[in-house]
């Protein structure tokens, strides 16, 4: 009998033991870069890419442009954004560090940039921002322009 409870004993802190005490209904919270609002067009020679962007933990494609060879080009962005750290890459080179304080309507100027034959990508990184942009390209060379798109979320690899 004694060995009986001893047993039960056993076997009922083993099964204790392996079921734990976890609880298993906490909330997932990733927080991840997404488009709130966004507008793309193209007049002649200039393709415009307004909208407004919250960025976290994976990076946000404001303008994608496609061109049949390898063409210059300008492009102005005009934003606004929260306080904290953005920087935008041109194909995973960065050409352009936001200010870091918040700021309105902070104009870059005019940037002098080479688009390669295929697809161009402006990619917008940082973490924990909103920044409502509106990035202008000029491209001189028309005829070049196969295609243009943006606002789309690009995920960590």
């Amino acid at each position: 009998m004694v060995r009986k409870i001893k047993g039960y004993i056993l076997l009922f802190l083993t099964a204790s033991m392996l079921s734990g005490c976890a609880y298993t209904d906490w909330p997932i919270q990733i927080k991840t870069t997404s488009f709130e609002t966004s507008e793309i067009k193209q007049k002649d020679n200039i393709i415009i890419s307004k909208g407004k962007v919250k960025v976290h933990d994976s990076y946000g494609v404001l303008l994608a442009v496609e061109v049949s060879e390898d063409t210059p080009g300008k492009l102005n962005i005009v934003y606004s954004k929260d306080k904290n750290k953005l920087e935008i890459f041109q194909d995973w080179r960065k050409f352009l560090l936001l200010k870091e304080d918040a700021v309105s309507d902070e104009d870059s100027g005019d940037i002098t940039i080479e688009l390669s034959k295929g697809l161009n990508e402006f990619v917008i990184s940082g973490s924990d921002c909103t920044c409502e942009y509106a990035v202008s390209l000029s491209i001189p060379a028309k005829d070049r322009l196969v295609s243009y798109d943006g606002a789309y979320i690009m995920p960590h690899e």
